[in-house]
């Protein structure tokens, strides 16, 4: 048995505004088509989440709203999590590792730099700095969330908008 995890980094927002509380900024134009062709990716691989999880910020769930729709994932089973807002490395493993079991394929949408650093902790692979909309997709040989811990991945893709166009 395994466990599938996918970190996304949310699509392009727009610039930060002086008088705007950052967690309410939103997906530019550019980011709702990013968001879009990420959607396009996973369904085409034929992706389905168990969970779609993000963070509170507006630009993270509707990340996960254009995501949803496209692989015909219910928008109200997504999970918006606080503790997901800009979490360091640590924080987002003692959230994976905090996983329903029930659950083998989840899609995590976070921010830079955390959600970089977090793949490239759990697969020791290069990831660099994950662009908008930039997808890891991680395998575990493990049937519990608890045992996901650095090293234990495996990358089975890593992908962006950019790259998508590319090919």
């Amino acid at each position: 048995m395994s466990k599938e995890l996918c970190l996304l980094r949310h699509a392009e927002s727009v610039p930060k505004n002086f008088y705007e509380e950052d967690k309410m900024r939103e997906l530019s134009p550019k980011g709702m088509h990013e968001a879009a062709q990420i959607a396009e990716f996973c369904e085409n691989r034929k992706l389905r989440f168990d969970l779609i999880t993000c963070s509170s910020a507006k630009r993270t769930s509707t990340t996960a709203m254009v995501l949803a729709e496209q692989v015909g994932y219910a928008e109200h089973h997504i999970v918006d999590a606080d503790e997901l807002y800009e979490a360091s490395v640590r924080t987002l493993l003692d959230y994976v590792n905090r996983l329903d079991d029930r659950h083998e394929r989840v899609l995590l949408i976070g921010h830079n730099p955390g959600i970089s650093y977090f793949a490239e902790l759990l697969t020791r692979a290069e990831v660099g700095d994950m662009p908008p909309a930039g997808l890891a997709h991680i395998r575990f040989e493990t049937d519990t969330w608890k045992a996901v811990s650095q090293g234990t991945g495996e990358l089975v893709v890593f992908t962006s908008p950019a790259q998508l166009i590319q090919e």
